[in-house]
């Protein structure tokens, strides 16, 4: 990995293992900012980077600047979610959560005259793969495109108002008659999670009406046909026709599918953690292994069928 002693390592690759794109090529695109590229990825068949002096910047496969644009940036989305995985106390960036869907990206205005009256927060907008904006629209909250739709805040939001989210389509159209949803998530496996009141939250569908509703204080979103739930500070997990399929027993837990971290090559597989025992469960909430820590830090296996480790 690239560090102070090893400038020149890092970079992208494609299948053959050739090096594509050298991170050197990454740190002049950001004027000289440095970057870890394993944190970053393409979507859309571009990489989207945030650089020095307020400047965004996309990328091709080649490494070559598609367009940059001055006084803005890219908007960053799930980095401040405490379930995610990750240390999100240190300064970190991922494109995982931001970039590219459906060829549209967000994009935060950072010079004082595009920022709300009510809070001081900067305004968003939506570009294309050009880096031209998408439509007319400003928001003051622009969600990732998932499955063609996106919550966005349209209204500024007073500094203690709860966020209430709509949903427009890629032509900036709203959606659903003009509903509005508190916390609304990204659509998955064409379900997005809302809350709906206390201790209460619930899965819309693509037509704005909710699909079920659970007793929980927080829902994930939908990955390989389950969605993990939050309630009483353990974690479970629930079906796409909200039938509780894991009862709620984890203390943490890591959906692994094509939108979260990818810690395994099974997108079926979830990381869970209980006390000093870590287990890598299937859909069924079956073990596939678990380890605990040892007294010197370092993990010991207690099961492992590796028929069963994709």
């Amino acid at each position: 990995s690239a560090g102070p002693d090893r400038p020149n390592d890092g970079g992208f690759i494609d299948r053959n293992g050739d090096v594509i794109i050298p991170r050197d090529r990454l740190v002049a695109a950001l004027s000289q900012r440095s970057i870890d590229p394993k944190y970053f990825y393409f979507r859309d068949g571009l990489l989207a980077l945030n650089g020095n002096s307020k400047k965004c910047v996309a990328l091709n496969k080649e490494g070559r600047i598609v367009f940059e644009i001055n006084n803005a940036s890219f908007v960053t989305h799930g980095f401040d979610d405490p379930h995610m995985p990750g240390d999100l106390g240190s300064e970190r960036e991922t494109s995982e959560f931001m970039g590219f869907a459906d060829g549209l990206a967000a994009i935060r205005l950072e010079d004082a005259k595009n920022r709300s009256a009510q809070n001081d927060r900067q305004k968003e907008i939506y570009v294309d793969k050009s880096g031209r904006p998408a439509f007319r629209q400003e928001f003051f909250s622009a969600g990732f495109f998932s499955e063609g739709l996106a919550p966005v805040l349209t209204d500024d939001p007073q500094p203690v108002s709860v966020p209430l989210k709509k949903y427009i389509n890629t032509k900036g159209e709203l959606q659903f008659s003009r509903r509005f949803y508190i916390f609304g998530q990204n659509f998955r496996e064409s379900l997005a999670g809302v809350v709906l009141g206390d201790e209460t939250y619930g899965y819309i569908g693509k037509d704005g009406r909710v699909r079920f509703e659970i007793q929980a204080n927080y829902g994930m979103p939908f990955s390989g046909g389950l969605a993990a739930f939050s309630w009483n500070e353990r974690w479970g997990f629930v079906d796409t026709n909200g039938a509780v399929v894991i009862e709620p027993k984890y203390e943490h837990i890591f959906q692994i599918g094509t939108y979260s971290r990818s810690f395994l090559p099974n997108e079926k597989t979830i990381w869970t953690i209980n006390g000093n025992k870590t287990a890598v469960i299937d859909t069924t909430g079956s073990e596939i292994f678990s380890f605990t820590m040892n007294q010197s830090g370092s993990p010991r296996i207690l099961v492992s069928p590796l028929d069963r480790c994709r």
